[in-house]
């Protein structure tokens, strides 16, 4: 059965990964070119622009979709408007900008040498209340978001296409789960809809009663389905599926028990349609506009359904985070080809003191 296709009216996620052989030759290119600074918390989120996870950008934002999505929530593709949140920039500091030239290129570079190179479509000011003001809701000094962002030095955004080297010569886990090996994967096992539920440091596996939840909704409608858990905890995801794994199998077959003579009559145990799936794509704020980054992210992954949890003790608190969801999601401003599981939010438990994830742009490498 076809896959979902990946967000923005693409057949296939985007590919920005070089292959590792160009490595020597951007190694000579990089004297010859201005560098930007990029700090190990900018990572995930070019490495989630390589890769796909956050098709149909091949980059940072330039400035007019910039514009649109702080404007109007949306991005727009060959005259059609999909689904955006929250913009996806880069910020650079004054010395960066000056060397820069619309149309020319530059190197990114991190902790651990050159990670590729961008092709520079536009340099433009930070208009950071604006943002504040779109991302968080308010631009008020005192919010913790908004003091961040107005004390970060970078005062510039850069918008263009970037290419990076694969994982393997950043330092990153090389077995997480890239948009293709997922979608390789969801159609290796045939599923006809793919649940996915992320799950993020912090939060405990109680939240597989609402995977299995979900996955009862879907299968009894007739459909055969599978569900993956994205779990992701930085750049360390891999290791973390690896520690989680056992429990998470052992909390399957806990939850199964009450519906067993249900699963026999379909033949198979939501254990026989379950997978781990390892994924380093940052998480990109709490909220409606956090989870419907994260649903274009595992449309691009190949997943057709989507189970959100809370990402922090407050967030969860009452009933106003399935009431935010759920209406962040009736009100799209554009195009999702996902599908939103709704449902009661369940017994998710979180370190104590845990609040919710800052909705603002990684630290610079000299903070």
């Amino acid at each position: 059965m076809p896959l979902i296709p990946a967000h923005g009216g693409l057949s296939e996620p985007v590919d920005r990964v070089l292959p590792l052989g160009e490595r020597g030759q951007l190694l000579v290119d990089a004297a010859d070119y201005p560098c930007i600074r990029v700090s190990d918390d900018q990572l995930p989120l070019l490495c989630s622009l390589a890769d796909g996870t956050l098709s149909p950008l091949v980059g940072p934002m330039n400035q007019e979709d910039c514009t649109v999505v702080l404007e109007s929530r949306c991005i727009h593709r060959e005259g059609r408007r999909f689904a955006w949140t929250i913009p996806v920039v880069l910020p650079v500091d004054s010395h960066e900008a000056r060397n820069l030239r619309v149309g020319g290129h530059a190197m990114l570079v991190g902790s651990v040498g050159v990670l590729g190179r961008i092709r520079v479509e536009s340099i433009f000011r930070w208009d950071k209340a604006a943002y504040s003001q779109a991302v968080l809701g308010t631009c008020e000094s005192g919010h913790p978001g908004v003091e961040t962002i107005m004390a970060d030095s970078r005062t510039w955004l850069l918008g263009g296409e970037i290419w990076l080297l694969p994982a393997v010569a950043l330092g990153v886990a090389t077995q997480l789960c890239t948009p293709r090996i997922s979608r390789a994967r969801i159609g290796e096992y045939k599923w006809e809809a793919a649940l996915a539920m992320p799950l993020w440091a912090g939060q405990t596996g109680a939240g597989l009663g609402r995977l299995l939840d979900g996955l009862h909704h879907l299968t009894g409608g007739g459909i055969f389905a599978g569900a993956g858990l994205l779990l992701s905890s930085g750049l360390d995801a891999h290791q973390g599926a690896q520690l989680l794994e056992p429990g998470i199998s052992l909390a399957l077959a806990a939850h199964q028990s009450p519906d067993h003579a249900y699963w026999q009559r379909l033949g198979y145990t939501p254990e026989a349609v379950f997978g781990v799936f390892p994924w380093s794509f940052p998480r990109m704020g709490s909220g409606g506009l956090g989870a419907v980054m994260t649903a274009i992210a595992c449309q691009n992954h190949g997943f057709s359904h989507f189970l959100s949890l809370p990402v922090s003790q407050h967030e969860s608190s009452g009933d106003g985070f399935r009431g935010a969801h759920d209406r962040m999601f009736r009100e799209l401003s554009g195009e999702l080809a996902i599908t939103q599981v709704s449902g009661p939010v369940g017994d998710i438990q979180f370190p104590s003191g845990a609040g919710p994830p800052s909705q603002v742009p990684p630290r610079s490498p000299s903070e």
